[in-house]
């Protein structure tokens, strides 16, 4: 050998047990030298392939449920998107020109997804998650220590997710987007109101008349005009819902009579905010609950109604600006989006088809609009926001988060 010093001595010499390997190189010309110094390296190399090998397969439950998640989901999207788009081709080359036929085939696709979303959830993702074997696989336990004995709640199924309280966090993320996505779902409903008015009696009207007359006998008039409308005051019981809200209709009648371009002031209701709002809401709430699961893979399932409402509502656009299942206006999609506060925050409901946003409707060269996105939410809240139909939706949202959306 070239040198003692960079060969080590001989396994029979330190009492050591060295693996021999005679098919790799020595580490010196020497052929006495029988150790492998290649050895340490080669099972290192082994030791770390096992451990990847290891958590691989240690991942592995996890990812079928997610697959399942996911897969169902686009599934369903898939269908959705595909059928209506390619409607006219579907009809004339596959149904003989039959729209009954179409409608078939479409709701038979819409069924099958529609099951598979529910086949998932049921038999792979639930079960999984609710498994006490996965508890590795969960963000936060599900059984906790009891606050009265100190033991812990090691029960299974069910009565284990009862136990489980989600992190601050979590929750705080839930509650927001649960009051949006619920939010959103209750300025489609028709306003809530107080259903006991009262009714007084119109003793200013008289007061204020009286005034403007002048004389003794007028104001001797109207004070026992007044003392009548007191004892004519009541309590009157009406309808929760007022249907004669008119919040969320287009008023096209004063740019249509004008020839001018809609502006944000033109349109009422949630469609200032988004023109999807079912789809939206909808996906919101389902997201809002997935932050309430420990479980990733029910996260990722409730977080794919968001994906839905995002592709659904971009596919609908496009088929109302083709004029196909319904219509867009150039001017209405300019003003609005599909995207929640998207229209608003990228600036297109300021100035619109050369009109300021705080003009009376004098067309010409497009001039800096004055009105600020603030404005248009004072707006918004002042005008447009059904007040009772909010509080009602923040309130189940809460009281969700509270009994801590046990999924």
């Amino acid at each position: 050998g070239i040198s003692a010093t960079i060969c080590p001595p001989p396994p029979s010499l330190t009492g050591k047990k060295v693996p021999y390997a005679s098919t790799v190189k020595h580490c010196c010309y020497s052929r006495d030298c029988g150790r492998n110094t290649m050895a340490v390296s080669t099972a290192a190399t082994a030791a770390t392939a096992a451990a990847k090998t290891t958590t691989a397969k240690s991942f592995a439950p996890l990812l079928k449920p997610i697959k399942w998640a996911v897969g169902s989901w686009s599934f369903f999207i898939a269908e959705n998107v595909i059928l209506s788009e390619n409607r006219t081709f579907i009809i004339q080359n596959i149904c003989d020109n039959n729209d009954d036929y179409y409608h078939y085939i479409y709701g038979l696709c819409s069924t099958t997804a529609l099951g598979s979303i529910i086949y998932a959830y049921r038999k792979q993702i639930r079960p999984f998650s609710f498994n006490p074997q996965n508890e590795q696989f969960l963000l936060w336990p599900r059984h906790t220590k009891s606050s009265s004995t100190g033991r812990r709640l090691t029960t299974s199924g069910r009565n284990a997710a009862l136990a489980a309280v989600p992190p601050l966090p979590s929750r705080l993320m839930g509650f927001v987007t649960l009051s949006f996505g619920l939010g959103l779902l209750s300025q489609t409903l028709p306003k809530f109101q107080i259903p006991l008015e009262y009714i007084g009696g119109s003793n200013a009207n008289s007061n204020e008349g009286n005034k403007s007359n002048g004389n003794v006998n007028g104001n001797a008039t109207g004070s026992s005009q007044n003392n009548q409308d007191s004892k004519n005051s009541t309590w009157k019981v009406r309808c929760p819902f007022d249907f004669t809200d008119s919040k969320s209709k287009l008023n096209h009648s004063k740019n249509s009579n004008n020839n001018l371009p809609l502006t944000i002031h033109d349109i009422h209701g949630i469609e200032r905010i988004t023109r999807h709002a079912g789809l939206w809401s909808f996906g919101l709430v389902s997201l809002g609950a997935s932050f309430l699961s420990p479980c990733i893979a029910t996260r990722t399932y409730l977080a794919m109604p968001l994906v839905m409402a995002y592709v659904g509502g971009e596919h609908n656009d496009s088929r109302f600006r083709r004029n196909i299942g319904g219509s867009l206006s150039e001017d209405m999609d300019n003003i609005t989006s599909n995207v929640p506060f998207g229209a608003l925050i990228s600036g297109r409901q300021l100035v619109v088809g050369g009109r300021d946003g705080n003009s009376n409707g004098n067309l010409g060269a497009s001039t800096t609009s004055t009105t600020t996105r603030m404005d248009l939410l004072k707006e918004f809240y002042n005008q447009e926001l059904k007040g009772l139909n909010l509080a009602l939706g923040m309130t189940t949202a809460a009281l969700f988060v509270v009994r801590k959306g046990r999924i």
